[in-house]
């Protein structure tokens, strides 16, 4: 009796939690306020239902999580302590809505119980399953060192030598990560731990996957060279492992295979080498698609569980990771129905899923996942055909070519038409899905390349173990990775454009931007004549050549030190930079100085930005608020060849309320006019 009132207790605290949970995602969803009632409803049945089956309860969690450890309890233990809730709380679970007292105690208890449960399951399962079965002999470990060695030699001489300067995309989580280090020093790890949970809620870019940076912030600096060795390390290269993993379940010779596969996609050690922390995401992807791969015919309920898990953190370090999360799910049912194997690893890996999305990140889901971003980044959907040149800008045909055509075959041939279809699915499914919402950023071909990885993978193994010639191998593995010797390009002007290349048009050599000097002089002017006397200055430019984030990361991306303490986030407010997702850029008529520069920069379309068109316009034509002020002698030469002028508009009278209405009217074609 003593068993059943616990298992009833546990039961009814996480009943209790799930209720508040369902309460919160129909506010958020709905607007429909549900009362407390319906949570102290689960409260009951979850108490009934621990009651009633605390036997199959009480099996399963000794079989799979507790085991009858000691250190088992004692992490369970600590994982219900750290969601209460309290000074000392690492975890605030986000309901928006007023709960206290014993509501407050029974929905951190139920969390609790749950988190600890999967928590321990995944513990166990993971190294009985995975970690003890897979056989790691000498030539494994040599093959592993020599990768991470040679690619640690690599990363240092590109940091050492690049003279780019960072922004946007490539620089967010950087910063992010030197401003979680700064908080460790000045709050401690608790702070760190809370401010990470909280901005899923609250930030488009999150900062969970930030907290290794920045804890190697913290220990070795905030340098760039600090950052991208940091991602290398804990992201690229266990991507390369599972590369390696695949080649050595497949082929005789694994390393070969591997190697060659990697060269042949030189894309993600160049996006993990401009800092694009995704890389983190992808891993995730990456051990969902193994997990299936390595076992695809007999998939058990726990490792499904571990797969659904995956999905979700994947979801939750990266939002757009979800049209590979929505892909997998729609590839894994239909082998399900099609090759007639069990359904229940499906209803668990969903279950687990949906636990680790809507148990513990429920507004996340509601507000940030469920948000029309179809709407919000109209201004970015350029095309199918964009998306096509995209691909062969960043990746090349030949590379593409050593995918698809493994693909093609493995649909021809029976034996492996499992895969291909799984493949296929996985590829399609995330490609239709994704252009329906925007066009993809250099970062977002990241979504293919756990299925590009054992496609390739695949065709080399194929050549390899019939003992083929690798010489065609090679050869496309060569051709593949001359981007990593030779410059192709210097910048992103072919992206988007007509070109076929057959290698990828991208450069992972160290490179420098020919108008360093002229941004250095740019940033310096601004914190002696702006900054450091406690005024603004508004940057009306938004390319990938000049942009407010480019003076804002400047000394810092070449690793120089500023003069002047004045802070640039400060005095350099950010200004709304496309139509849709962004509001009328205000900040300007608040600005003592207007840096604008002509021809006038934009990334997009001039027709989708003209938030920067319109103000920029305003300026150089001299028009309604430009009146309020005067270009000065100052001019800066900017972009790869000097071609792009920059001016200084400096304020010498207030702006009138007639000028100030002429300029808003402007953007009426926005339907914003909220000041």
């Amino acid at each position: 009796m003593a068993k059943r009132l616990i298992y009833a207790a546990a039961g009814a605290f996480c009943g209790y939690f799930l209720g508040i949970r369902i309460i919160g995602a129909f506010l958020q969803i709905f607007s429909v306020s549900l009362p407390v009632f319906a949570a102290w409803a689960f409260f009951a049945a979850g108490g009934a239902a621990g009651f009633l089956f605390y036997k199959k309860a009480h099996e399963h969690l000794k079989l799979h999580a507790f085991g009858d450890k000691p250190w088992a309890a004692v992490l369970a233990l600590l994982m219900w302590g750290l969601c209460f809730r309290g000074r000392y709380a690492l975890l605030d679970f986000q309901t928006d809505m007023s709960i206290s007292g014993l509501s407050a105690l029974a929905a951190s208890l139920g969390a609790g119980i749950l988190l600890a449960s999967f928590i321990l399951h995944f513990i166990h399962v993971f190294s009985y399953t995975f970690i003890r079965k897979y056989h790691i002999t000498r030539y494994d470990i040599i093959t592993a060192i020599s990768i991470l060695v040679v690619m640690n030699i690599l990363v240092v001489l590109f940091c050492k030598n690049n003279r780019m300067i960072c922004y946007w995309d490539n620089a967010g989580f950087w910063i992010s990560a030197g401003n979680l280090a700064d908080m460790l020093k000045e709050s401690g790890p608790v702070e760190v731990l809370r401010t990470a949970y909280s901005s899923v809620f609250t930030e488009d870019y999150n900062y969970i996957i930030a907290l290794p940076a920045a804890f190697l912030a913290y220990l070795f600096g905030e340098s760039r060279m600090v950052y991208i060795l940091g991602v290398t390390n804990l992201y690229l290269y266990p991507i390369y492992l599972f590369v390696y993993a695949v080649s050595r379940r497949i082929c005789r010779r694994p390393a070969a295979a591997a190697v060659l596969t990697i060269a042949a996609f030189p894309f993600m050690f160049f996006v993990s080498t401009q800092g694009y922390i995704d890389a983190g995401a992808v891993l995730a992807a990456c051990l969902a698609l193994w997990l299936w791969y390595s076992k695809r015919d007999d998939i058990s309920p726990e490792r499904a569980i571990i797969i659904g898990l995956v999905l979700a953190a994947a979801m939750i370090l990266r939002r757009w990771l979800v049209f590979f999360a929505i892909a997998y799910i729609i590839a894994y049912a239909i082998d399900s129905f099609v090759y007639r194997r069990r359904i229940s690893p499906l209803v668990w890996l969903l279950f687990a899923l949906a636990f680790g999305l809507l148990f513990l990140f429920q507004p996340y889901v509601t507000v940030r996942l469920m948000a029309n971003y179809s709407g919000m980044y109209s201004a970015y959907d350029l095309g199918l055909k964009t998306d096509l040149f995209t691909f062969i800008h960043y990746m090349g045909v030949i590379p593409m070519l050593a995918a698809l055509i493994p693909l093609a075959i493995m649909l021809i041939s029976k034996k492996r038409r499992r895969t291909g279809v799984f493949m296929l699915l996985l590829l399609g499914v995330c490609f239709l899905v994704f252009v329906k919402i925007q066009s993809h950023g250099e970062q977002h071909l990241m979504l293919y390349m756990p299925a590009f990885f054992c496609l390739v993978c695949e065709g080399f193994a194929y050549v390899i173990n019939n003992k083929k010639t690798v010489a065609l191998c090679a050869l496309a593995a060569a051709v593949s990775a001359a981007p990593v010797v030779c410059a192709v390009t210097a910048d992103n002007s072919k992206v988007g454009t007509d070109i076929i290349t057959l290698e990828p048009c991208i450069s992972c050599m160290p490179q420098k931007r020919g108008d360093v000097d002229q941004i250095l002089a740019l940033t310096g002017w601004l914190d002696e004549n702006v900054g450091d006397k406690g005024k603004k200055a508004a940057v009306i430019a938004s390319s990938l050549t000049f942009n407010r984030e480019v003076l804002f990361n400047a000394e810092a991306s070449l690793n120089l030190s500023r003069s002047s303490s004045s802070d640039r986030d400060e005095y350099l407010p950010w200004l709304p930079q496309v139509d849709g997702r962004d509001d009328i850029p205000y900040e300007i008529l608040n600005a003592d100085y207007v840096i604008v520069a002509d021809p006038i920069q934009t990334h997009l379309s001039p027709e989708n930005q003209t938030v920067v068109t319109i103000p920029a316009e305003t300026f150089l034509n001299g028009e309604d608020i430009a009146n309020a002020y005067v270009k000065r002698d100052e001019v800066f030469r900017v972009g790869w060849d000097g071609s792009i002028s920059v001016y200084i508009y400096e304020k010498t009278r207030d702006i009138t309320e007639a000028e100030e209405q002429e300029f808003l009217n402007k953007f009426a074609h926005l339907g914003i006019l909220n000041k």
